[in-house]
Formats: structure tokens, C-alpha cells, sequence
């Protein structure tokens, strides 16, 4: 766990001077995003704080891209919460709306949840997963 925190840490520091001034990102439960990224200007970070909305970050960002469309809008989501909404990388790639999936193979809030309340017991916080890069290129997005 500590190894992809420092990992996150690193890219996002790495990236904040390249994130266009006017962009808007958006992230799904979780921390990473609000500890990590910058936030420059008012009302661009669009998120669910403490709520824990998982899956929410990528249909968010679809809406707000359509409310404005002049402004680059990224969307960073876990695997779980982004295929939530597979369906909605169509919509994306026809909107421009860059998605950010983080995968290492497990509904991480929950995870995190089971280790500390249940001493590392887990039950189904472990997932497989498809090839992302393989099924965006399928929907027409660019896949990494």
C-alpha cells in the first residue's frame, strides 16, 4: 500500500505543472486525488469528499464537460468505481473527457476498510479485471 501511495505521489507531483490552469478533475471515494492534485482556480474540483460515491467520478466529469465544453475535464477512478460506468467511454471519446484508471486489482476503500476493522481478513475485496487499454481501444478511446 505504501508502495503505490509514493507511486500516485510521485506521478501527480511529476504532473502538476502540466495540468492545463482551467481543468477539471474528478475522483471517485477515496483520498488520492484530493491529497495529491492541485486545485487552482475556484469550482474546478467536482467531487464526492467523505461520501464514498464509487463509480461517480466518471459520469461527473461526462456532465460537467457537457455544462463546459471549452474546458479540459479528467476523470480518476479505481477500476471498480470506473467500471461502474463502462458504458460511458462512448459518450467520453465523443466529449473529449480524459479517464484516469488506477487498477491494482481490488475494491481498494473496502480493502483498506477489512485490513484495519478485520485484521487483514478479507472476503472479496480482490477483483480480476479486463485489459482496460484493450476494451477503451474497443470503444474508440486511446488505451495506455
Amino acid at each position: 500500500m505504501l508502495g503505490a501511495e509514493w507511486t500516485w505521489r510521485k506521478k501527480s507531483n511529476h504532473q502538476r505543472g502540466r495540468r492545463p490552469r482551467l481543468s477539471h478533475p474528478h475522483s471517485d471515494s477515496g483520498r488520492g486525488a484530493y491529497d495529491q492534485l492541485d486545485f487552482l482556480e475556484p469550482q474546478t474540483m467536482f467531487g464526492t469528499l467523505d461520501i464514498g460515491c464509487i463509480g461517480a467520478a466518471f459520469p461527473k466529469a461526462i456532465g460537467v464537460k457537457m455544462a463546459r465544453p471549452a474546458r479540459p475535464v479528467v476523470s480518476v477512478s479505481g477500476e471498480g468505481g470506473f467500471f461502474m460506468n463502462p458504458q460511458a467511454i462512448e459518450t467520453s471519446v465523443r466529449w473529449g473527457v480524459v479517464n484516469i484508471v488506477m487498477n491494482n486489482n481490488s475494491w481498494g476503500s473496502e480493502k483498506t476498510s477489512q485490513k484495519v476493522l478485520y485484521e487483514g481478513r478479507y472476503v472479496e475485496a480482490d477483483i480480476t479485471n479486463p485489459r482496460y487499454e484493450q476494451f477503451a481501444e474497443l470503444c474508440g478511446a486511446r488505451g495506455f
